[in-house]
């Protein structure tokens, strides 16, 4: 342990090691100190890959952007996503997230979290992202004006209320007390699964009528290598 804190982003360490510093940060997420934590935090988030980390150190951040009120620190939190075991939590967690502190819903957002929103036709979005991306914002600025949409226009009071509860874990230390807390299943709501679901079948359609003419004029571009990282 002390050799980890010569050095916190070695990742030569035991991931248990680098937990029982985490858990020692968890408790300044609570008391004056949490802006430092919460730094602290993503740095750790930037080179650990252990997915319960990953998934407990994203729930800590999200509750403690939504407990301070403080929208900034949502943005650097959904900045620092560049990575794909950075996105190992809950999709609903990060919709709460934005509603909660009236961050906008962006184009990359709707494409990583597809599935949560039943749109399981993923085949242009892993070959041809950027192409489909293109045609997702384009729609969204035609119909919205903007390139992103309100979430808080689609999940209303009356939606709010009906929506199920989930009961999840807050911080990983044992010690520290309220270790759950429930939360809406935003994710779930039908208004907002619509909308991004159009969004994204229509964005398809684009992207298959623009590859057909690419075919018949062999201007195809070649297909994406892996799944794209996609920050919020």
């Amino acid at each position: 342990y002390w050799k980890l804190l010569e050095n916190p982003y070695d990742t030569s360490i035991d991931i248990g090691y680098v937990f029982i510093l985490y858990y020692g940060l968890e408790r300044h997420l609570l008391d004056e100190k949490y802006e430092y934590a919460f730094d602290v935090i993503l740095k750790l988030r930037d080179i650990h890959q252990n997915a319960s980390f990953q998934n407990y150190s994203a729930c800590a951040l999200i509750l403690t952007c939504l407990f301070r009120k403080r929208a900034d620190l949502a943005m650097k939190f959904f900045a620092s996503l560049d990575k794909q075991y950075e996105l190992c939590f809950s999709d609903n967690l990060y919709l709460l997230c934005k509603f909660g502190l009236g961050i906008p819903l962006t184009c990359k957002d709707m494409i990583r979290m597809a599935k949560t929103f039943e749109f399981t036709n993923a085949n242009y979005i892993k070959k041809y992202p950027q192409m489909f991306e293109e045609n997702l914002r384009r729609l969204i600025e035609q119909k919205y004006g903007s390139d992103n949409i309100t979430i808080k226009d689609y999940v209303t009071s009356a939606e709010w209320k009906r929506l199920r509860k989930q009961t999840i874990p807050v911080f990983a230390n044992v010690s520290l007390s309220g270790q759950s807390i429930d939360v809406a299943l935003i994710a779930e709501c039908f208004k907002l699964k619509k909308v991004v679901y159009d969004l994204l079948e229509a964005a398809h359609e684009e992207t298959k009528i623009q590859l057909t003419k690419m075919r018949k004029a062999g201007t195809v571009p070649m297909e994406a290598k892996s799944k794209p990282i996609s920050k919020g």
